[in-house]
């Protein structure tokens, strides 16, 4: 699992972004916390995760890189929507995934 760079966060998670990130990497239960991640299965896209569904024994988190965390599922529809209109308003039309890259490697 790897996290983006320039990490969307739903409002009240700026504080608590380390301690989240930390809780994820060790499989530690956190409720609620969704992530918004680009998923690879045979082509790029977007999924709302529940952070406990990481905790499932087998579950591929490897192949995931997380763009955004957000406390609850409305917020993570936020972020994805506050993504898809950066996405637009940058002339990308949908390649939601693309820009995520490209915003990566801005500086």
């Amino acid at each position: 699992m790897k996290f983006a760079k320039r990490l969307y966060l739903s409002e009240g998670l700026e504080k608590k972004k380390e301690k989240v990130i930390r809780r994820l990497r060790r499989g530690k239960l956190q409720v609620p916390v969704y992530l918004v991640a680009l998923c690879n299965y045979g082509q790029e896209r977007m999924e709302i995760l529940s952070s406990a569904e990481l905790l499932q024994k087998g579950y591929p988190s490897e192949g995931l890189f997380i763009a955004g965390i957000a406390s609850d599922y409305d917020e993570a529809l936020e972020l994805v929507r506050q993504i898809t209109q950066e996405t637009i308003e940058t002339n990308m039309g949908t390649d939601v995934c693309g820009y995520i890259h490209y915003r990566e490697q801005e500086k």
